[in-house]
């Protein structure tokens, strides 16, 4: 996904790891067994990655700042009701 971003391309793991940390406690906190709308899947993460990856697609440069604000931004789309 980062790959045409040279300047920003060496933090591909940095995103995803941080994007692992930031899924997980929720998903271990909130179980279906309290409420059942609370479904988390790994189904969610691949929307996050394709919601970065299309708003980004047709884009010739980006810095790390817009990125980490992009990686935001879709995490709120996604998570914001859950």
């Amino acid at each position: 996904m980062l790959k045409k971003f040279n300047n920003i391309k060496s933090s591909a793991d940095s995103l995803t790891n941080d994007m692992i940390e930031f899924f997980l406690p929720p998903q271990e906190q909130f179980t279906v067994d309290q409420q059942s709308h609370y479904i988390y899947s790994s189904r969610e993460m691949t929307r996050w990655v394709r919601g970065i990856n299309e708003a980004i697609r047709h884009v010739q440069s980006l810095n790390g700042e817009e990125l980490v604000r992009l990686w935001a931004h879709e995490a709120l789309r996604l998570f914001h009701d859950r």
